[in-house]
């Protein structure tokens, strides 16, 4: 008796643990809708991250253009550069948006695939950490150049972070 309590005890376990399983790939292979969304929000999420230190890179793009006029000659190439560097990351965050609206899974599904889906997905992933990228390095080319600076007073050169 004892054995066949254990063995509806273990058969039980198993068929809990088996069902765990089988709701995670339930959800992928029956909703791929609910996958699209689920990658689609992770991408807007990090878009809410990047957008706040836009703010950020403006401040050090109008400081830097003040400090353009009265820098000394050796340093007018770097804070040129700088600035091009900023004006990059901000034309990056700018198109990558401008893409994002028209990757919502809700809208693709009227014409393309599942795995189309995932494709836009997937480049519009390596398009935020392209633009994250490019924002860091814009506030350590800002950062470096600006250091020994007194009067950067006001404008944050770490990036934020919400």
């Amino acid at each position: 008796m004892k054995k066949i309590l254990f063995f509806l005890l273990v058969a039980g376990m198993a068929a809990c643990a088996n069902n765990a399983d089988g709701e995670q790939t339930e959800t992928t292979t029956k909703n791929p809708q609910g996958l699209e969304m689920e990658t689609y929000n992770t991408i807007l999420d990090r878009h809410d991250e990047i957008m706040p230190r836009m703010g950020n890179l403006r401040q050090l793009a109008k400081k830097l253009t003040e400090w353009k006029k009265d820098a000394p000659a050796e340093k007018q190439a770097a804070v040129e550069s700088t600035i091009a560097i900023i004006e990059d990351a901000e034309e990056s965050m700018m198109t990558w948006m401008q893409e994002l609206g028209p990757s919502n899974p809700v809208k693709l599904r009227e014409t393309k695939s599942h795995e189309e889906i995932m494709n836009q997905l997937a480049i519009q992933e390596e398009q935020a950490a392209s633009v994250e990228k490019k924002f860091s390095e814009a506030f350590e080319a800002a950062e470096e150049l600006l250091k020994d600076r007194a009067d950067t007073k006001g404008i944050s050169l770490t990036p934020q972070r919400n």
